[in-house]
């Protein structure tokens, strides 16, 4: 039998780690004793989970390749602590413009699981490259006007290019007085970053 607080029905837990007192006695009779401790491990390992990684997008680039640092995690009881990646980005991933989670978990030798998580985003910091039509000269007819032509604006974005409009000034086609009229275009990408251009007529 076993001596100890409790030793009709011996108890553990994480809050209770009894020693018992084991005796042994073989056929001869002869007898030794030597002393148990249990322990009952609930605690997951504890990881050493890095804050969220933020990149921006290469120049021209809606994407940039990632460097991640390294996850580990410890346990309080002995024995080796297993880590591996479950989901999300790993460092050489070429990773677009957005956020992307990187999930890891870790488990000790008794089946206690502990989970990491942290995002990875990417950020797109380019504004679109818009581009005018040159300023142009027209002659006004005998009532001193004239309708004006020109080819509308081009941009260009390394990602999203949401839209292009015209701030002020005249449109194309429109029939104009003598005088300096500027016109005034913008191009916007998806997250509101712009690109302003202006020409005169």
């Amino acid at each position: 039998g076993m001596s100890g607080t409790n030793i009709s029905n011996p108890l553990a837990g994480p809050a209770v780690s009894p020693t018992y007192t084991v005796p042994v006695t073989d056929v001869n009779g002869c007898t030794a004793t030597d002393q148990v401790r249990v322990t009952v491990d609930e605690d997951g390992p504890v990881f050493n989970c890095p804050p969220n990684q933020i990149f921006d997008a290469d120049p021209g680039e809606c994407r940039t390749q990632v460097t991640l640092p390294t996850v580990t995690a410890t346990d309080n009881c002995t024995g080796a602590v297993s880590v591996a990646q479950a989901s999300g980005p790993v460092t050489g991933d070429f990773v677009s413009v957005g956020t992307q989670t990187v999930i890891y978990e870790a488990s000790d030798g008794n089946g206690n699981t502990s989970l990491c998580a942290f995002d990875v985003v990417v950020r797109d910091t380019s504004a679109p490259e818009i581009s005018c039509p040159q300023s142009q000269t027209i002659v006004a007819g005998p009532n001193c006007n004239a309708a004006v032509r020109y080819r509308q604006p081009t941009a260009r974005d390394n990602c999203i290019l949401a839209s292009i409009n015209r701030i002020s000034g005249p449109a194309s086609l429109d029939i104009l007085n003598v005088g300096v009229h500027p016109v005034v275009y913008t191009a916007t990408d998806n997250l509101g970053q712009s690109d302003t251009c202006t020409f005169t007529i």
